[in-house]
């Protein structure tokens, strides 16, 4: 199957560049979502706010063609990507706002490397750290901007061949997870780029994914292709594999001792496929699977109390994009070929629509803001 995750990291970058912008455990039982809405619904707080003005190359606001919101850190700075004219390379933007979600300042543009003009952001750590992604020459290679710097620096590589990208960063900064090509093995696998105290970045490590391989009887089949999408502060990553069937498996890595990690497989057995797109501090991963029939289903895991991760569906149809501390999931239910945003409150499975216009919301902070996209340009909201 295809990478599962319709608004997938790499999916948005391979897009990107088709259009021509770019220069051991298991997961055990699972919870169906009601089949009527819960009572105590959360409520979206205000009209939201369109983030639909970006800075241009002399620090100028300008109003874009398209933008869009992919993450937000606990001090209300939300990072993405945006194009300000049709057709124009999209570049790597960085909001702040408010409480409520208004814009307070006029937004940065995180350039691309120098000489190059495709850029995206897609995490960005409590420090105002931001990581994605920039062209170099033919290359997409995975880039930092500390502390919300016009200047990226590129990221230690895996191999000199082959494209790379910085899909999370851990709120306190101390760790960088993403992707990166392998040249030893063909193969683009799930790494982690450690930051030390003075700032230094350590070369990228690769996480294992062992228990994916595939045993059969003219020989093993071995993993097609792993991603890290997001970290917590206590190390804990998550993502997908996958294996060589082309089966795509929902991902966590705990760390043990030393450098070590200890990959999960979160792949129910009645699922088409999985991934595991986003975590919070208690542990608590959020993704999306896909039915034997074909539908995508919003999804949360949650260890019991045998260490084993249990699934939980959200919704009959839609996606997952990020968490918060308290438990609260943004993303979208899907209804008659309809993506509409909202904010679910785990375990109750309280919900709030942000919009019942095509959108899909893709992480909310500790502060309760919702970012994501709305039609064809990023917003922000409040849920209370």
């Amino acid at each position: 199957m295809n990478r599962l995750f319709r608004y997938s990291f790499s999916a948005l970058v391979a897009a990107l560049l088709a259009a021509g912008c770019g220069g051991g455990g298991g997961s055990s039982n699972t919870t169906a979502a009601p089949t009527t809405p819960p009572p105590g619904a959360l409520q979206p707080g205000g009209s939201g706010a369109d983030l639909g003005q970006v800075a241009d190359d002399q620090g100028n606001a300008v109003t874009v063609d398209f933008s869009n919101a992919l993450d937000i850190n606990d001090n209300n700075q939300v990072v993405g990507f945006a194009a300000a004219t049709a057709g124009a390379s999209f570049k790597a933007a960085l909001w702040a706002v408010d409480a409520q979600g208004a814009a307070t300042v006029t937004p940065t543009s995180l350039a691309a490397l120098a000489g190059n003009t495709f850029s995206a952001a897609f995490s960005v750590a409590n420090s105002g750290d931001a990581v994605g992604q920039s062209a170099k020459g033919a290359q997409l290679v995975a880039v930092i901007w500390k502390d919300g710097a016009a200047g990226p620096e590129e990221l230690p590589a895996l191999s000199a061949a082959g494209n790379s990208a910085a899909f999370g960063i851990s709120p306190d900064g101390s760790g960088i997870v993403g992707e990166a090509f392998d040249a030893t093995t063909g193969t683009t696998r799930a790494v982690i780029w450690r930051v030390a105290a003075d700032g230094a970045i350590a070369a990228p490590q690769v996480l294992p994914t062992n228990i994916f391989v595939k045993l059969t009887a003219d020989g093993s089949l071995p993993v097609a292709f792993s991603s890290a999408l997001r970290i917590s502060d206590a190390g804990v990553i998550v993502g997908e594999v996958e294996d060589g069937e082309g089966v795509l498996h929902a991902a966590v890595w705990e760390p043990g001792a030393g450098s070590a990690y200890t990959p999960f497989d979160l792949r129910n057995g009645g699922e088409e496929g999985s991934s595991a797109l986003a975590i919070n501090g208690a542990g608590l991963v959020i993704g999306e699977s896909e039915t034997s029939g074909g539908e995508f289903v919003p999804v949360y895991w949650s260890k019991d109390a045998t260490g084993e991760y249990k699934r939980t569906e959200l919704a009959a149809a839609g996606g997952a994009g990020g968490v918060n501390s308290a438990g609260r999931i943004a993303g979208w239910e899907t209804s008659a070929a309809v993506d509409n945003a909202v904010v679910w409150n785990a375990p109750s499975l309280a919900k709030a629509t942000l919009f019942t216009s095509s959108s899909q919301a893709y992480a909310i902070n500790d502060n309760n803001l919702v970012v994501g996209r709305k039609g064809s340009v990023g917003f922000i909201k409040l849920v209370e």
